[in-house]
């Protein structure tokens, strides 16, 4: 566990630190599919012209460092959380001059402070991608090759003019910046989409190894900062989102999902949840609820040749999300570097990886086009295989759909319901979701406990009944739960059902084993005394 979170942190550090023209047509589009991708040629374009804009901003309301250090003096300089939100637009069509590669990656370098960078830091802009590169790939590119790179055009036009909207809009978490994934988020522009991306700051680097619920508390907040921020741009419908998660942020991604319930569907680019040692960092959050996660899940993960045990691949995670529909996909040779390092700007990249590329790409916008649009011929197209698509039959290791259950209540609608006093509604929706998911939990006894309470309390004691009834459909060899129903039943005047459930609790006593020795002798004790004053 803590070897693979050694090397998936050095990504993070690595990531922290380091064209024709289109004619001009009404309402700023292209030339429909048309246009090729300037640095992945075999990658087309949608409909949209591609306009590009940064906001550098600042969380004032989180701050990572004190006002005051340890001996007393203060702190100087900016202490609010940056913020870096680059945003992707469908925009007007022009012809004014597309941004060059190395843009992004001057964006990527000043993400911590946003302060303009010395020269030299230019001249190291590329150094990521030649560790991606090196690392991933054993491609060793040369200087040259990499200010080739740094000097490649891209598909976006910086403060181009945007088009009117309103816009669906998609937002990212990475761990490294608009210079890691602009292929991708041109291309879903290009298709119509807003695109806000935020990257982490360096010191997330290092709650990811040591404390990754920090890190996932600070990530979940940044695209909770990306929600809020989305309304300030009339271009965009507030009511139309997906997220997107790369890496670390795959669990961001989910989590943000599981907390907020706001977004369409949710999509994983070789994210730590499909690990087998990283995936127990998303199960252990409090914001984990894979009840709540009943929007679409795409995940694609990495495909190593000889992968140590923690980097085995994992689908436990993919198993609990009952209530999405999940696509599941291993392109093969796509390592982690592919995935997460934007290598397909390499011009030398060979033939069959380009083509992997343009599939995970294209692959992307018709899960979004799909469940964000809403549109019938992208999901027809999603759901077919890749093979179907003209793909070659072995470029996909693993391909798996799996359809959705029936949602069921999450705990805060559940909780709802039974308040309203309709716990018949509250029991049928449980037992039919118990009947097709036998896992399923809504509640734990204490919650049960606290209804009843609430109800006890405006002296409801059908209601009180009603919910002990319940906990044993939940909770059939409870002895905790039986007695509370005994006792609801005996304050209904009802003892011959009270003295049902007071034996039957005792022929479960023994078998439960969330009870010691004394508390087993103490509730017998307690049980034969209430038996007694029955007779």
């Amino acid at each position: 566990m803590k070897t693979q979170l050694l090397v998936l942190t050095l990504w993070s550090f690595v990531l922290n630190f380091v064209q024709p023209q289109n004619p001009r047509l009404p309402e700023g589009r292209t030339s429909s599919f048309l246009a090729k991708h300037p640095q992945l040629s075999t990658l087309p374009l949608g409909p949209h012209a591609v306009g590009f804009q940064v906001f550098n901003q600042f969380d004032y309301g989180r701050h990572f460092q004190p006002k005051l250090d340890f001996e007393g003096k203060p702190n100087t300089g900016q202490s609010a959380l940056p913020i870096q939100i680059s945003m992707w637009y469908p925009a007007q069509a022009n012809k004014l001059k597309k941004m060059l590669f190395a843009e992004y990656r001057y964006l990527d370098a000043q993400k911590n402070s946003f302060k303009p960078l010395s020269d030299q830091e230019k001249k190291d802009a590329g150094n990521g991608l030649k560790f991606s590169a090196k690392f991933g790939q054993n491609l060793d590119l040369s200087e040259q090759q990499i200010q080739n790179i740094l000097q490649s055009t891209t598909a976006a036009v910086l403060n181009a003019p945007k088009q009117k909207g309103p816009f669906p809009v998609i937002i990212v978490g990475v761990d490294g910046g608009p210079g890691t994934n602009n292929v991708l988020c041109e291309y879903l522009a290009s298709l119509g989409y807003v695109v806000l991306l935020t990257p982490s700051v360096a010191h997330t680097g290092t709650w990811q190894a040591k404390q990754p619920q920090l890190a996932l508390a600070e990530r979940i907040g940044n695209l909770e900062y990306l929600l809020a921020f989305l309304r300030s741009q009339t271009m965009v419908d507030p009511q139309r989102i997906g997220v997107l998660g790369s890496n670390f942020d795959g669990m961001s991604a989910l989590l943000f999902q599981m907390k907020n319930m706001q977004a369409d569907a949710v999509a994983s680019l070789d994210g730590w949840e499909g690990k087998t040692g990283t995936q127990e960092s998303l199960l252990q959050s409090p914001f984990f609820d894979a009840n709540k996660m009943r929007v679409p899940y795409l995940t694609f993960l990495q495909d190593e040749k000889n992968p140590p045990p923690y980097l085995q691949l994992s689908q436990k995670v993919l198993d609990t999300l009952r209530y999405a529909d999940r696509y599941y996909a291993v392109l093969r040779g796509m390592d982690h570097s592919c995935l997460i390092g934007n290598l397909g700007v390499i011009p030398d990249l060979p033939a069959e990886k380009q083509q992997s590329y343009q599939f995970l790409y294209t692959r992307i916008g018709q899960f979004f086009d799909a469940y964000v649009k809403k549109s019938p011929e992208a999901l027809q197209s999603l759901q077919k295989k890749a093979s179907e698509m003209a793909y070659p039959t072995d470029m996909l290791k693993v391909e798996l759909q799996q359809k959705a259950l029936p949602p069921v209540p999450t705990p805060e609608e559940f909780e709802a319901i039974v308040m309203s006093g309709n716990l018949e509604k509250a029991t049928q929706a449980f037992v039919a979701g118990k009947q097709l998911n036998p896992s399923l939990q809504i509640f734990d006894f204490q919650t049960l406990n606290l209804f009843a309470f609430r109800f006890g309390q405006q002296q409801k004691k059908e209601q009180v009944l009603a919910i002990w009834k319940l906990g044993t459909v939940a909770f059939p060899n409870s002895t905790s739960v039986l007695e509370r129903l005994g006792d609801a039943y005996l304050a209904m005047g009802e003892k011959l059902q009270a003295r049902e459930q007071f034996e039957k609790a005792l022929r479960v006593l023994n078998q439960d084993p969330q009870l010691d020795a004394d508390t087993k002798k103490r509730l017998q004790s307690s049980f034969n005394e209430k038996l007694g004053n029955l007779n």
